[in-house]
This record gives C-alpha cells, sequence and structure tokens, in this order.
C-alpha cells in the first residue's frame, strides 16, 4: 500500500501542468480556413468540426467527412479539406472527444470505440443539413482514422466512397523501443491505472527518442512526424498522451470485414512505411470486393507532404468527383 502510495505520487509529480478538460481554441490555416466551426453532440459531451463549402454554395451538395490520425487535431485536415471544397464538394472536419476543440478529459486520450462513435455522431450531424445530400457520403481517414473508415464503411451500406491512406489495420508496427521497454511501459501503465482513479493520467510521449518510452520511436518516422506537425503554427497538438493508449493501439484489430464493404475504396500504402506495413495494407485491399490499392513513396508521413500531397488531393479529388457523382456544375 505505501509502495502504491509513493507511485502514485511520484506520476503526479511528473504530469508538469494539469491536463486540460476544456476545448482549445480553433486554430486558423492560412489559405484554408473553413466556411464555419461548428459544434455537435456525442456521447454526452460536445465535439468540434469545422464545415467546408465550395464558392458559390448550393444545396444538396455531396460532403466529404474526415478525421486525423492518431493524436493529431482537425486543423491538420485544412489543406485537404480546402482543396476538396474548391473542387465542389462540402468538408466536414472534426476533432474527437479530449482533443483540440472537443470537450472530454483526460486529453489526448486514444480509445477505438469512442472514436467510432464520434465518427457516427459526425456523419449523422452534418448529413442532417439542408445544404447536404445525405446520399452522397464519402469517407476520408488516414493512419488510425484509417482504419476506422473502413470499420465503418463494413457496417453501412449508406457510405459511397472512401479514401484510406497509410490505414492501421491491426498489423505489427515495426518500431525501435530497445531494451527495458515492458519494464517501463508496465510501470508507466501502472501509474496510469492509479492515477485513473482519481480523474488523472500519467502520460507518455506520442514520438521520442529510440529506446524512450514513447508510442513512435522510429527515427526517420519520428522526423516526418514533427516535419508535418511544425507546418501548422500553433496547433492544437502536443507531444503528450495517457499511457494507457499504449497498451489500447498495441492490442487493437480494427473490426474490418472486407466482404461487407458494397462501396468503392481507394487504399494507399506507402512503400517505407514502418507503421502501418505496405504488405498488411496490400493484403487487405485484395479482399475487399471495390477496392484499389495506390503505392507511395517514402515513410508513413510522408504522403502529407509535398511532392506527394498535391498529387495525392488530386488523384483523390478524380475519385470522389466519380463515385459521389459530382457535377461540377452544381
Amino acid at each position: 500500500m505505501k509502495m502504491a502510495a509513493i507511485l502514485a505520487f511520484l506520476g503526479l509529480a511528473s504530469l508538469g501542468p494539469a491536463v486540460r478538460a476544456e476545448p482549445l481554441p480553433d486554430v486558423e490555416v492560412s489559405g484554408a480556413n473553413p466556411s464555419a466551426n461548428l459544434d455537435f453532440p456525442c456521447g454526452g459531451l460536445s465535439c468540434r468540426g469545422s464545415l467546408y463549402l465550395p464558392p458559390g454554395r448550393r444545396d444538396s451538395l455531396p460532403v466529404i467527412v474526415m478525421a486525423h490520425g492518431l493524436t493529431l487535431t482537425r486543423e491538420y485536415l485544412a489543406v485537404h479539406a480546402h482543396r476538396f471544397a474548391q473542387a465542389g464538394f462540402a468538408v466536414f472536419t472534426f476533432d474527437y472527444r479530449s482533443f483540440g476543440g472537443s470537450e472530454g478529459s483526460p486529453r489526448y486520450d486514444v480509445a477505438a470505440d469512442r472514436q467510432l462513435e464520434d465518427w457516427r455522431a459526425a456523419i449523422a450531424f452534418v448529413t442532417r443539413r439542408a445544404d447536404i445530400d445525405a446520399s452522397r457520403i464519402g469517407l476520408w481517414g488516414s493512419s488510425y482514422s484509417g482504419g476506422h473508415v473502413l470499420v465503418l464503411a463494413s457496417e453501412s451500406s449508406a457510405i459511397r466512397a472512401v479514401v484510406a491512406q497509410v490505414p492501421y489495420v491491426g498489423a505489427s508496427v515495426e518500431d525501435d523501443h530497445g531494451a527495458f521497454f515492458m519494464v517501463k511501459a508496465v510501470a508507466a501503465l501502472t501509474l496510469d491505472g492509479l492515477l485513473r482513479l482519481f480523474g488523472s493520467s500519467f502520460e507518455v510521449d506520442v514520438a521520442g527518442e529510440p529506446g524512450k518510452l514513447a508510442g513512435i520511436t522510429i527515427a526517420e518516422e519520428r522526423e516526418s512526424l514533427e516535419r508535418f506537425v511544425a507546418s501548422v503554427p500553433n496547433s492544437n497538438w502536443r507531444n503528450r498522451m495517457p499511457a494507457r493508449v499504449l497498451y489500447r493501439v498495441s492490442t487493437y484489430v480494427p473490426d474490418i470485414r472486407p466482404t461487407a464493404i458494397s462501396c468503392p475504396v481507394r487504399l494507399y500504402a506507402a512503400d517505407q512505411d514502418r507503421i502501418t506495413p505496405a504488405a498488411a495494407i496490400r493484403e487487405l485491399a485484395s479482399q475487399i470486393p471495390r477496392a484499389e490499392l495506390r503505392l507511395a513513396e517514402g515513410g508513413h508521413f510522408d504522403i502529407y507532404a509535398e511532392p506527394q500531397l498535391s498529387k495525392v488531393v488530386e488523384e483523390q479529388i478524380g475519385f470522389y468527383t466519380e463515385q459521389l457523382q459530382l457535377d461540377r456544375g452544381e
């Protein structure tokens, strides 16, 4: 009992500033600001989303719903969303509960089942709008949310098209954990479990040096993540998350039922990806009846940056234009 108390005290002492439960401010991205920032209910809390509308707003627009990967926030989707809107689509991006502009505590806590609930709430919210055509819904996910959109497509025939970039499909993740990782992980999870009893959490880094207790310790992937994060000044992203996320992610396998996915799917894998290996994505693509696989160059985060960004976005605009039956005169 004394040892537990000491561990709890050490955990509290290492937390730094108190974990924020309230939503964080909306972040403006130069040249890619939304038409409106909107709140919608989910699980008794309020989530925050951004709605992008095409120039010369019209009714009955096809909509693309987007959410970020493991610990990013919706401002990192702004460039994609803006370009999709300029092409004629309505686009809705959102923060999961406990992320960015959404309510929830502890902050940056990843729970797949809860995130899937947030997806369903976001889709229901935006498709109730009078200016949205609920019969033309497209989903866009990347990394962790790439697995989510495939789960959603396998459970609902209302989805008309899906893009999943470097999706997490439950494959083993390569990493440079180093010695004593399990010992450090068990200690962190124990502290986190104790602090959870008091409504708090013990946090670890999302990305860290090889050998450190962190979610991503692969040097080249960490460096490309850092470049991507730096592309949005003053964002709501931070390099911290509750230790429980390490366990949840390492044991999570998305409930994707490939043969139940009836809509067209565009999958992207990266040839040097050590976080969501291309081989696993290729194998999944072979099981989805209407899937098409594209192979990008580089690691997990390179697909978000030039020179690949513009090429991939243009491909995706073409895919959504065909599958959501967008008339450029709409």
